[in-house]
């Protein structure tokens, strides 16, 4: 995958925020542009609109979106954020691989209008490699206002990150999600969560012995059905080295429930691992790998022993 991102801070010298997203790869290819105004009024309101594009290319569908978001947001207290956003798109689930009849109703086009609002503390040092400080995010996403989709979907995360000694740190994270239909949705005509708006867990930045989207509920057939609800605990020790690298130690646990698979707080997943950083001219970049000590057979086909992950960022 490549992408190019470009950013100014100080449009036509008005202080105005624009950016503009290009992503394209063999699984994924978005567009994007974003404008910000961020002291609308005279008063620290942010405000923005992004308009994108997207066509991504997953195991068991291709799922397009077109659409815009309208957003504002505004600091209080000393750490924290309210924001709220307004979401209209059009998306379209196509090529369903399952002769399963769980994930083929899905397929086809609908009209999500949709209204997020959402509460931020923010106290870390860094934004890229924290060492001190934490985050907390709670969202609420309602969708019903027109449109097919009718869904509520519930979030909550919050991190930690304590320096310990000689530039060491332990950080930690706990997150969980739910969502529900309501009402009758336009596409399926049943109350249940759209599959593009469901959870899934692997990859980099949660259970990092799976690949991305690989826990997660099943049908008949064996292909993912994504579920309506997760939890998710991260924990990470964090040793710094000369010349910006720092090695990593960590401990994921999580799952995914719903549509087939009830809620069970004891049945985890579960990753073992280690990895590096580097805090590279281009951003922090990280390579991690996890191992799975609980290695299940599904249909036939047991768990692999681990996986490499590679990203930029922090994890969590």
């Amino acid at each position: 995958m490549g992408t190019l991102d470009i950013s100014q801070n100080n449009f036509l010298g008005r202080g105005w925020q624009l950016g503009l997203r290009i992503r394209a790869g063999a699984n994924t290819q978005q567009g994007q542009i974003s404008f910000t105004e961020p002291w609308l009024f005279d008063r620290p309101l942010a405000a923005g609109v992004d308009l994108f594009s997207t066509m991504r290319t997953f195991d068991e569908y291709q799922y397009d979106t077109v659409g815009g978001n309208l957003r504002l947001s505004h600091p209080f207290a000393e750490y924290w954020r309210w924001s709220t956003s307004y979401r209209l798109t059009q998306d379209k689930i196509s090529d369903v691989v399952s002769a399963d009849e769980e994930l083929r109703k899905q397929e086809g086009t609908r009209i999500t209008s949709a209204i997020i609002a959402g509460l931020t503390r923010d106290s870390r040092d860094n934004f890229q490699a924290p060492t001190r400080g934490g985050l907390t995010t709670f969202s609420v996403d309602f969708a019903g206002l027109g449109g097919d989709s009718k869904y509520v979907k519930l979030l909550a995360s919050t991190t930690y990150f304590k320096p310990l000694w000689f530039g060491h740190v332990l950080s930690g994270r706990l997150e969980g999600g739910w969502g529900f239909g309501i009402g009758e949705d336009g596409l399926t005509g049943k109350s249940e969560l759209p599959v593009f708006e469901r959870f899934y867990l692997g990859g980099p930045n949660t259970v990092r012995s799976f690949k991305a989207r690989r826990i997660s509920p099943i049908d008949s057939a064996g292909q993912r059905l994504g579920g309506n609800g997760y939890d998710l605990a991260n924990l990470e020790y964090i040793i710094p080295l000369p010349y910006d690298f720092r090695l990593a130690g960590f401990l994921d646990m999580g799952n995914v429930y719903g549509f087939g698979n009830d809620f069970d707080i004891l049945d985890q997943r579960y990753a073992i691992g280690g990895g590096v950083r580097w805090r590279s001219p281009f951003g922090p970049i990280r390579v991690d790998y996890g191992i799975n000590p609980d290695r299940r057979t599904v249909n036939g086909k047991k768990d692999d022993f681990g996986a490499v992950q590679f990203s930029v960022g922090s994890p969590f």
